[in-house]
């Protein structure tokens, strides 16, 4: 084929993507992730173009962040958050710049979808090696050592709404190419594993559906599982990064000057299940925990100091004191002062993963640790997470 000829159909794909039709074709709208009831929860990471974009899908909850977080989840009997970095533009070149300033040290597993939209502008096969290679360096060094990468191979081009006839073929040739690089690059990193995208054992469709999303989640869980079962019993937490974290709490503020109605029914939802006392909804900055929802007692800012909540900023699951009045490290906290003598807090993340916030629980009376359920308190807590999250989204 000529090189104009490669450049016409070149453009003709790659125009294709913003046409009118495919643009019509649904994709979610809702804040990117999701999770699974569980405890000690595994952190996964969707990061891409492609498959991760959930095309053909009105939520996140039917599209590959939402079918993952459960297919993982019945594999593993753990508790899993899902989060989503994604744009369709994505490529090879411009997938490091997406990372910049996002916290990744924490997850347990990235799920790469990278690939489709260097293979619409027929990207040479060396030219895209390179590129990956670098993304599979980075994140290798700026992962823990406990982490996993999963290469995903390119989507069905059935499920793709593109071009059909010459140019899908082309399409379809190039992409196979590609594949065989991820393949590679697969074996190359120790951290790293290539998930190959079936058709999604479904008739062809213009678009993804999410019975395909389904069954490629249990592709990537199935492979993805025995792998984490090899992460250490005990993953400390991370060390606070407090700028970035800084950073993260005034951008979720930015979308918290709205309405609080929701946050307070979680609240009031958290208080009433847990047969608490008080339950708040709170974001903490270097100064101060800002109170956004509260059930039980009116009460607006702390001093950070005073807050039981900042210790849950850095831990893995709920933050659980039985008795503040005798642990000496709480004795002298705000809710101690008001008699509040039982905490459970779990931690809010912004969607760059730094903890911003707590969902907490608060009762006159000392519990010990094992009457709290900590599933029931991620669930509920990742409702404010979600709220948060579309807040920030909508004012955005």
């Amino acid at each position: 084929m000529s090189t104009i000829r490669q450049r016409s159909v070149v453009d003709r794909l790659w125009h294709a993507i913003l046409d009118r039709s495919f643009l019509e074709v649904p994709r979610p709208t809702d804040a990117p992730f999701a999770h699974s009831t569980g405890s000690d929860p595994y952190r996964v990471l969707v990061f891409g173009s492609g498959t991760a974009m959930g095309w053909g899908a009105r939520s996140h909850e039917l599209a590959l962040p939402g079918q993952l977080a459960r297919e993982l989840g019945d594999r593993t009997l753990r508790g899993v958050d899902v989060d989503l970095i994604a744009d369709k533009c994505m490529t090879a070149l411009s997938a490091i710049p997406a990372l910049e300033g996002r916290l990744i040290a924490p997850y347990d597993a990235i799920v790469v979808s990278l690939g489709m939209t260097d293979s619409l502008r027929l990207l040479p096969a060396r030219t895209f090696r390179a590129r990956m290679r670098a993304v599979l360096t980075e994140l290798s060094a700026r992962t823990s050592s406990h982490a996993r990468l999963v290469l995903l191979g390119m989507q069905p081009v059935q499920t793709i709404p593109l071009l059909e006839n010459g140019g899908g073929r082309i399409l379809d040739r190039h992409a196979r190419r590609l594949d065989e690089v991820l393949q590679a690059l697969g074996s190359e990193f120790p951290k790293a594993r290539h998930v190959a995208m079936s058709a999604g054992g479904c008739a062809s469709h213009r678009s993804a559906t999410a019975e395909h999303y389904r069954v490629w989640a249990g592709e990537i869980a199935a492979h993805l599982a025995p792998m984490l079962a090899e992460r250490a019993a005990d993953v400390a937490p991370p060390f606070l990064d407090e700028p970035a974290r800084l950073r993260a709490v005034r951008e979720l503020e930015k979308g918290t000057s709205l309405t609080h109605g929701a946050l307070d029914k979680i609240a009031e939802l958290a208080r009433s299940v847990f047969r608490a006392d008080v339950a708040t909804i709170s974001l903490i900055d270097g100064e101060r925990q800002r109170v956004l929802a509260s059930a039980g007692m009116e009460v607006h800012e702390l001093p950070r100091s005073a807050s039981l909540s900042q210790y849950a900023l850095g831990s893995r699951t709920a933050f659980v004191v039985s008795d503040t009045a005798a642990d000496r490290r709480f004795r002298r906290m705000h809710a101690t002062a008001l008699g509040l003598r039982f905490y459970a807090g779990y931690p809010l993340h912004s969607p760059d993963g730094q903890p911003v916030g707590t969902l907490a629980v608060l009762a006159a009376e000392p519990r010990p640790r094992e009457a709290v359920d900590v599933d029931l308190l991620r669930d509920i807590a990742m409702l404010a997470q979600r709220e948060l999250r579309t807040r920030t989204a909508v004012s955005a």
